[in-house]
């Protein structure tokens, strides 16, 4: 299963090279990286950190859109491999509202099964956004439907479900080196790593 489930992940890179939801086994509860940390003076450090690098944002760092500062919400990106049971830190964000829906698999499928009749223009803006951010350029033209956002979705959900049959997933940072480990050692380099200059 997990051979198959590497060439689904390899199919999904591909079909958003640039930003795609987060794939995040059910059980896993990781609201935030604080949640990992023990020691109060470090978990301090980490949002001393992410507040440093927020002040450099002037916009979204996914879509570029202009917001408030206080709008832009600190989020991170998984890598999972389903192949080495392991979910790696891969990238940090300051996301806006739109961007922080993109990268929640659960939200954004909520989107295309239970609201999709409230919420069709919310839909049809989100998938625009997701095609125009995975695809930027004069040459990429956007499906006429929400068509290819579902596939993406849907098959990011697929993932989801056989990643929750994985025993003993082991969380990483962007080096590979044990995620507790790093951040109890030096939060700010683990979120710095995510942000390079």
């Amino acid at each position: 299963m997990e051979g198959q489930c590497e060439l689904l992940m390899s199919k999904l890179r591909q079909s958003a090279p640039v930003f795609r939801p987060n794939i995040v086994p059910k059980g896993f509860k990781i609201s935030s990286l604080e949640e990992l940390i023990g020691s109060a003076d470090k978990k301090e450090e980490l949002r001393q950190t992410v507040l440093q690098q927020r002040l450099r944002c002037k916009s979204c760092t996914v879509c570029m859109a202009t917001v408030p500062l206080e709008e832009l919400k600190f989020e991170v990106g998984w890598d999972l491999q389903f192949s080495e049971h392991t979910m790696k830190l891969s990238k940090g964000y300051f996301l806006c509202a739109d961007c922080q829906l993109l990268l929640n698999l659960n939200k954004a499928i909520n989107l295309t099964t239970v609201q999709k009749a409230e919420s069709g223009e919310l839909l049809q803006r989100l998938a625009s956004k997701f095609f125009q951010i995975n695809f930027p350029g004069p040459g990429a033209t956007f499906p006429a439907s929400i068509t290819y956002f579902e596939q993406c979705y849907s098959l990011a959900y697929s993932l989801q479900i056989f990643s929750s049959k994985l025993p003993d997933i082991e969380l990483l940072d962007s080096r590979g080196e044990s995620l507790e480990e790093a951040l109890d050692q030096n939060p700010s380099r683990v979120i710095s790593l995510l942000f390079p200059l």
